[in-house]
């Protein structure tokens, strides 16, 4: 499901660039879902970093080092500095940073303050020499860091989220229909968005039924047919109070909308319908 893209209603990866980024990444571990979500940012995309990091990914470029001491490092990102934590890392290897002093490199690169980036380079290559580290070498990796500082993201945010997006990947992997009610339930009030799940819906095989009498108001799994789902969606968009729905006829107040049964525009009670 996540390689082929079909990721519509997954947390982080429902744009269609993303779905594109995904079908090129194929991603297949943990680690790469926490790297899309960090790759799918203006600046990597932009800089040409994420085509490097596809290309490395699947073999198609060299995979390499700027020193040997930093494999451990960038070896989970083929050797692209992806992440804040792989600078800071890469200070501490390299140039016997502390874990503030690392910080305060990390500060100091978001903030691109000439003067204090000076200091920091100062720092670094002092620090770099006296692990026995090539000067020329020390002032490379430095501007290698400093390029990548502009778009490397917080791991820890891109872990945090990807376990998220994981979680609903598996949701809707495993559980479809319910998974698929559930989200057209907490979007009825945007009708473009429910359209849109619906027609996923049935793009994974879920067969949309009409609502009928005895339905709920929100969206449905039909736990007596399989992989199915019913309900209603007005043609023109919602009710003012959806909750007009669920009240008795003596407590409805009226509505001007009229309505079509999910058969033709759908909100899945969905029926999964597989070959």
């Amino acid at each position: 499901m996540l390689k082929s893209g079909q990721t519509t209603a997954v947390f982080q990866l429902e744009s269609r660039g993303m779905k594109e980024l995904i079908r090129k990444l194929q991603p297949d571990n943990f680690e790469d879902i926490v790297a899309l979500v960090a790759l799918f940012r203006p600046g990597p995309l932009q800089s040409g970093m994420v085509d490097d990091f596809i290309a490395r990914r699947h073999g198609k470029a060299e995979v390499s080092y700027p020193h040997a001491s930093l494999e451990p490092i960038l070896k989970p990102t083929y050797g692209v500095i992806l992440y804040q934590e792989q600078v800071m890392q890469i200070a501490q290897v390299l140039a016997g940073y502390t874990l503030g002093g690392a910080d305060l490199l990390r500060r100091a690169m978001g903030k691109k303050k000439a003067e204090e980036m000076a200091q920091q380079r100062a720092i670094f290559e002092a620090g770099a020499k006296d692990n026995g580290v090539d000067p020329d070498r020390a002032r490379g990796i430095f501007d290698l860091m400093e390029k990548f500082a502009e778009y490397g993201f917080n791991k820890s945010h891109s872990a945090a989220y990807a376990m998220v997006t994981y979680q609903t990947a598996w949701l809707k992997a495993h559980y479809p229909a319910d998974f698929m009610a559930a989200v057209c339930s907490s979007d009825m009030d945007n009708q473009d968005k429910l359209v849109n799940f619906l027609d996923d819906a049935r793009a994974i095989g879920l067969k949309v039924l009409p609502r009928t009498s005895t339905s709920p108001c929100s969206c449905s799994a039909q736990p007596d047919r399989p992989n199915s789902a019913t309900g209603w969606v007005p043609s023109r968009g919602w009710p003012t109070d959806l909750r007009d729905d669920c009240r008795g006829p003596e407590q409805r107040r009226p509505l001007h909308r009229s309505r079509r049964p999910v058969s033709s525009t759908g909100c899945p009670a969905a029926q999964q319908a597989r070959a």
